[in-house]
């Protein structure tokens, strides 16, 4: 064989090895760490769970999610997932919001937002614009910071002046226009005023 074809032939095997290399290298660390960290936001960074048991199902998520607060030590980040892969392999972990879902899912007699806005379109009186409806459907689609739960599913008693606060607070975030803001606003006022009209809600909100 020429010696540059010899040459070039060296290099590829080289190539090759060092990609196999870094691929046990990395299959390693995913194994024996669970723990990684992720971007970093604007103020703080958040760490990630990543975890699979063998022959078992694959779990990665936040660790601030699941915690429910910021973890901002590697150490208290590791510690939780220690608990966590030994739940896991235990098969009795369950992730927060299943349990928080369990525990606070509305009865099926209580009106969650999304069944008022379906009565709200069915009793006004007139048709729902089209932009009141849009506005609600991504109003209720929203998830609160901390919850896994969208504001549709919840009672609509329990939404407060907080939860429409972060919902702006959320277009703001997003760059939305302000015109476009301004359906949004039109959308509440309208909704939660007819709700304590109508006796859906004590007092009213938004």
């Amino acid at each position: 064989m020429p010696s540059d074809q010899w040459e070039w032939f060296e290099k590829s095997v080289k190539e090759v090895e060092w990609v196999k290399y870094v691929s046990v290298i990395r299959i390693e660390v995913s194994a024996k760490s669970a723990v990684v960290r992720g971007a970093r936001g604007r103020s703080a960074h958040s760490w990630h769970f990543n975890f699979k048991p063998k022959g078992g199902q694959a779990f990665r998520f936040s660790v601030d999610s699941e915690a429910g607060k910021h973890i901002e030590a590697k150490g208290d980040a590791e510690a939780l997932a220690d608990n966590w892969r030994s739940a896991i392999r235990g098969g009795t972990f369950r992730r927060s919001h299943e349990t928080e879902s369990a525990a606070t899912a509305p009865a099926s007699d209580v009106v969650t937002l999304a069944k008022f806005g379906e009565t709200y379109a069915t009793r006004l009186g007139r048709p729902v614009s089209r932009n009141h409806q849009t506005c609600f459907n991504q109003f209720a689609a929203s998830i609160a910071r901390g919850t896994e739960m969208a504001y549709g599913a919840r009672p609509l008693s329990a939404i407060t002046e907080d939860d429409i606060e972060v919902f702006f607070a959320h277009l703001t975030e997003r760059d939305v226009a302000q015109s476009t803001k301004n359906k949004y606003v039109q959308m509440v006022k309208a909704t939660f005023r007819w709700a304590k009209k109508k006796g859906y809600l004590e007092r009213p909100i938004g």
